[in-house]
């Protein structure tokens, strides 16, 4: 056997040797680094941690990806949902769920929410970025018994959601919004915003423009001390109300 077939061969030899070493004895043992995930929601890493039952740095080839699948499937705001090991720790998780447009305070403290389309759901996430708190919101529920936002506030959610895709930044700065009702006819919309005194007021229809514009204006008189209780953007004449 000539010198070069036989360096071929001790390659080989080393790489698979190598190969076994890593996935029987490495692979193993080593902890898990890092959980990558693909989601069409809010959702971070101690999210995955909690609801899977994981701990950190815990062996990788010691985590069952039909496990993790089967009690993240059980959260109720995840609809589907893959996992798969991978190398050098990683843990890969597509997951694909109600995206949460706003949150809901029931009168026992529970904590639910709305996706996009006004459907309700529950959650234990704890944390992540957490939506906007809606007050005053009436539900509906369907022949089917699925309950729902009713059809008269929906339009706020269409707002909300396409405020989250165009300007993330002004959606991340709401802190809360009132339903304001006469009986079963809604009003206006009074939105807070973070770090800002001054309440806005919406028409019913409200649409993503407007809150952009609100905050711009509402920062602008905070920013020359102007203060007010609420400011009413209902129409183009633009109200102050001390």
């Amino acid at each position: 056997m000539d010198k070069k077939k036989v360096y071929t061969l001790i390659i080989l030899v080393t790489v698979l040797s190598t190969e076994i070493l890593f996935f029987w004895y490495v692979a193993p043992r080593m902890p898990i680094r890092r959980i990558v995930i693909h989601a069409n929601f809010e959702v971070l890493e101690q999210d995955i941690y909690q609801l899977a039952r994981l701990k950190p740095k815990m062996p990788i080839m010691q985590i069952d990806p039909h496990q993790v699948e089967a009690l993240l499937n059980a959260e109720s705001m995840i609809q589907e949902v893959k996992v798969k090991r991978g190398i050098f720790g990683n843990l890969y998780v597509w997951l694909r769920g109600y995206n949460p447009t706003v949150a809901l305070i029931t009168a026992e403290g529970k904590i639910l929410f709305l996706d996009q389309d006004g459907f309700l759901f529950s959650s234990e996430k704890k944390t992540g970025i957490f939506p906007p708190l809606l007050q005053g919101a009436r539900l509906e529920s369907d022949e089917d018994g699925v309950i729902r936002l009713h059809s008269s506030m929906r339009p706020l959610l269409y707002a909300l959601h396409q405020l989250k895709e165009s300007d993330y930044l002004t959606h991340s700065n709401i802190a809360g919004i009132d339903a304001v009702t006469n009986g079963d006819i809604l009003l206006y919309w009074k939105m807070s915003f973070i770090h800002i005194q001054t309440k806005a007021i919406f028409a019913s229809y409200v649409q993503a423009q407007d809150i952009q514009r609100a905050l711009v204006v509402l920062q602008i008189l905070e920013e020359h001390n102007q203060f007010f209780k609420e400011v009413d953007f209902r129409t183009n004449e633009i109200v102050f109300k001390r």
